[in-house]
């Protein structure tokens, strides 16, 4: 009986860690995006800097083309997603 209590518990922890999807990155940035603010990083601190992107729209596309449309001007490209680990945090801690 103990086996089988030991089983029972034991079943959802196998079951979870073998249950893990990872995402495709790629997938993640398509769609619409719009620039609501960026800075720059002092060593003493950020600052904001105005880009000239703020008002208009960026569309990435699943197969890698890139429009970014404000309005008067209409840019269009190619996208590619570069993983970096560079030891930077969001302001959320990611």
């Amino acid at each position: 009986m103990k086996k089988m209590l030991l089983l029972f518990l034991a079943l959802p922890f196998l079951l979870g860690a073998c249950s893990k999807v990872v995402p495709d990155r790629e997938d993640s940035i398509q769609g619409r995006w719009v620039l609501l603010y960026a800075e720059k990083q002092r060593f003493y601190g950020t600052r904001p800097v105005i880009t000239g992107y703020e008002d208009g729209v960026f569309y990435f596309y699943s197969n890698r083309e890139a429009v970014y449309d404000d309005g008067y001007d209409l840019l269009q490209g190619q996208w590619q997603l570069h993983r970096v680990n560079d030891g930077y945090y969001d302001n959320n801690g990611h």
